[in-house]
């Protein structure tokens, strides 16, 4: 074996990370590896299709053409491989076709689904368990609260959000914790439970040291005006000092960190006021802090407890949910796995699944979670012990990239992976073949050497880590070394009565209407970090008149005519909803609907006539089913609708088929039609994305708004 025997490379975007991957997979089919040996998992079907198709596609010009041929033996030397002739090739290809049944390359999720399926009773898994869709597990977990909430009452509920807010909840108190339980659940199942028991408790200054501290403050002068008269601003901000010694209780010592000196001690300024800062007042600050501190670290303690035990419970209901409707979320196998040591037992696997793992390929390694780590970690460890039989573990990942924290990836992972092989496995891939210079240029010289001057002392450990491990990154030959463009960096602007946080969102939008006056044909894209601010940028951009999409698509719903078919099931859900009778009366369905026999008449806003609607409609759809109940209406919508109404009700008459609803209620219908995204056929010219959604992004401009 001339390759390496296990190999990690950290390989930053664009620089050629599946290229290697699928070098190792040709590399070990010529080597003799049979197919199902192979185990190559990645973290998208996209991405899992592409090695696959690559893996073919190469193999198939080696075979064709002397050019093909030679790159690929040019790319296996330099992995490590022996060079191929072309039979080697045909015969390599030959087997892998035959065993296309058996071949291993997929994405985490479905290789951990496999596992589980094989071992449903050792995970604790209901029988015949499916994956959810995401409104069936946005139920449960709307069950799981309620049962919480209803286990104390109105006012346990109340005092359990005051703790978890530190006296800042609102009146939403299921919306709040649902919040909580959507962004925590996972890293309490990531953690050991005494995790939770921080921070330690703190001792508060004894009588002597205040006194001490008091003494040296009272020796303190407050600065003259040029007239001899006390400086406005340190005269009241060492009023307020003195009054906090005199009497502790009887003033917020938070409000003193708000503005004056002790704000400015802490924010490491030197001056106050155009005057020096004498270490008298630093002496002042910190014992403020130190009183202050035992306080703060026993709310904070008491909001972990609350969580803990907010979660521990959520997570229970949450249970019960699962085994009702018999099935879990993706997030749920690793777990079951992990807990059950699935990975551990080579020979039931070997058995079950008819298959062993002979080489371990791990495509974007870093965006794995710790609990998905746990689940691999057996297996990795059986793997890198057995050497001596040939087994490797090939891994490629960007720690970089782990930043945007993609379903739970930790760019820890690749440590923790380091660890596990030996010495000398490790290379980097820093030559680009997707960003053109310009961009390279800007990464490099601002990331290159970050100035040291303002580090606070708790991060200087990871960006002087971040500096060691930085490499220049360069464009590779034959990229886009001749793509004309440029890089601008801006610092937003002030809007009045904006929010600071907004602003760089307004300037975003003026930098696309720009673009647009510019260069009319551009695409464009708006990368923000979070989900949950697309919608809303969306939302903003089409208020100047501007067409934009999230990418995959939008809510159905943004269509106002699938919004008026919905708000009629609504209708038949809840006939007693003004506000749905409203919004069907006032739309064009009352005299579409007619079109139907029998369909009841009258003043849709009447009570009594949406009640008869309602019960008609119900009987047709539990008569006929759902979509040949309500299709009359929908095609005759769809005939005095806009070509681009036409194309979302199509769609939602498609997902009608796919999920094809049973039973007397429409609640999970609807939700799933009022939160389910789909692409306009049409596309738009400004798509909003998240960062981590931009990879192998080609826009021609491209606009981040939070940089």
């Amino acid at each position: 074996m001339t390759f390496s025997s296990h190999l990690l490379i950290r390989a930053s975007a664009g620089s050629g990370k599946t290229h290697q991957l699928t070098n190792r997979f040709i590399g070990l089919l010529i080597a003799g590896e049979e197919p199902s040996g192979i185990l190559a998992v990645t973290f998208t079907r996209l991405a899992a299709g592409e090695i696959m198709e690559r893996v073919l596609g190469r193999m198939l010009e080696a075979i064709q053409s002397d050019t093909g041929l030679l790159q690929l033996q040019e790319s296996l030397v330099e992995a490590g491989f022996s060079s191929p002739g072309r039979d080697q090739v045909r015969d390599a290809m030959r087997r892998l076709i035959d065993d296309l049944h058996v071949c291993r390359i997929s994405t985490l999720d479905a290789f951990f689904s496999r596992l589980a399926t094989a071992h449903t009773f050792e995970c604790g898994l209901p029988p015949g368990w499916t994956i959810l869709a995401k409104d069936q597990l946005d139920a449960i977990q709307a069950g799981a609260i309620q049962k919480i909430l209803s286990q104390g009452g109105p006012k346990e509920a109340r005092q359990l959000m005051h703790r978890l807010s530190r006296g800042k909840a609102s009146s939403q108190v299921a919306d709040e914790l649902g919040y909580i339980v959507s962004d925590a659940h996972d890293k309490y199942l990531e953690f050991p439970v005494e995790a939770w028991n921080n921070p330690d408790g703190f001792s508060p200054p004894t009588a002597n040291e205040i006194d001490q501290v008091r003494k040296q403050f009272q020796s303190i002068d407050c600065p003259l005006t040029k007239t001899g008269t006390p400086r406005k601003n340190w005269k009241k901000s060492l009023d307020k000092l003195q009054q906090w010694f005199d009497d502790p209780q009887g003033i917020d010592p938070m409000e003193l960190f708000s503005s004056g000196l002790a704000k400015f001690v802490c924010e490491g300024n030197t001056h106050f006021d155009k005057e020096e800062i004498p270490d008298e007042i630093r002496g002042t600050v910190q014992l403020l802090m130190n009183t202050l501190r035992p306080e703060l670290a026993g709310k904070i303690l008491a909001q972990n407890l609350a969580t803990r035990d907010l979660l521990r419970n959520y997570g229970h209901f949450r249970t019960q949910g699962l085994q009702a409707r018999g099935g879990v979320g993706y997030q749920d196998i690793p777990l079951a796995l992990a807990s059950a040591g699935v990975l551990a037992a080579a020979g039931t696997i070997l058995y079950r699944l008819d298959a062993a793992t002979r080489h371990l390929l791990l495509d974007e390694f870093q965006d794995t979670s710790l609990l998905q780590f746990a689940a691999l970690e057996p297996l990795v460890d059986e793997i890198r012990s057995d050497i001596d039989g040939g087994r490797t573990i090939f891994c490629v990942g960007d720690a970089k990239q782990a930043i945007y924290g993609w379903r739970g990836g930790h760019a820890e992972v690749l440590d923790l992976m380091a660890g596990y092989l030996v010495p000398d496995s490790e290379s980097s891939l820093d030559t680009s073949f997707r960003s053109s210079p310009q961009i390279l240029e800007c990464v490099n010289q601002v990331f290159g050497k970050l100035p040291d001057e303002n580090w606070l002392p708790d991060d200087q450990a990871a960006i002087s880590g971040w500096c060691r491990n930085f490499h220049e990154h360069i464009v590779a030959p034959g990229g886009p070394n001749d793509t004309p463009g440029h890089v601008v960096l801006k610092v937003a602007r002030d809007h009045a009565d904006r929010k600071a946080a907004v602003c760089p969102f307004i300037d975003a939008i003026d930098e696309v209407k720009n673009s647009l006056e510019h260069s009319p044909d551009a695409t464009i894209a708006v990368l923000v970090r979070k989900n949950a601010y697309i919608a809303q940028m969306v939302a903003a951009l089409k208020a100047q008149g501007i067409a934009a999409s999230e990418e995959g698509g939008n809510p159905l719903v943004d269509s106002a005519a699938v919004g008026r078919l919905v708000a009629l099931l609504e209708l038949v859900e809840h006939p007693g909803d003004a506000t749905m009778r409203f919004a069907v009366a006032r739309s064009p369905l009352p005299e579409i609907a007619t079109v139907i026999d029998g369909f009841p008449t009258g003043d849709w806003e009447d009570p009594l006539v949406a009640t008869a609607i309602a019960t008609f409609l119900r009987e047709r759809i539990h008569r006929l089913g759902m979509l040949e109940a309500i299709s009359p209406i929908c095609r005759e919508l769809a005939r005095i609708s806009s070509p681009e109404d036409r194309t979302r009700i199509q769609q939602m008459l498609e997902q009608l088929h796919l999920r094809n609803p049973m039973g007397c209620r429409l609640e999970e219908l609807i939700t799933h039609l009022r939160g389910h995204r789909l692409s306009s056929p049409s596309g738009s010219q400004v798509q909003v994305m998240t960062v981590h959604q931009a990879k192998g992004l080609g826009r021609d401009v491209v606009i981040l708004p939070e940089l």
